[in-house]
């Protein structure tokens, strides 16, 4: 007889991440809800989509 918390653990574990966000490279499951997807690249939100914009686009601050 087989335990079913060990074939839980052993199918949590045998998970494969699917994609990684392009920003803090957390990796991202089948079934993963939240996901951001911009320019073909995947982000885990918002927040996180717009600090990649922040630190990889080119932008200029002025004063007017």
């Amino acid at each position: 007889m087989e335990n079913r918390m060990v074939l839980e653990m052993e199918r949590h574990l045998s998970r494969q991440p699917v994609a990684e966000c392009s920003n803090c490279h957390t990796e991202f499951y089948q079934g993963d809800e939240e996901v951001v997807i911009y320019d073909g690249e995947h982000f885990c939100d918002r927040q996180c989509l717009s600090e990649h914009l922040l630190e990889n686009a080119d932008f200029w601050e002025v004063e007017l």
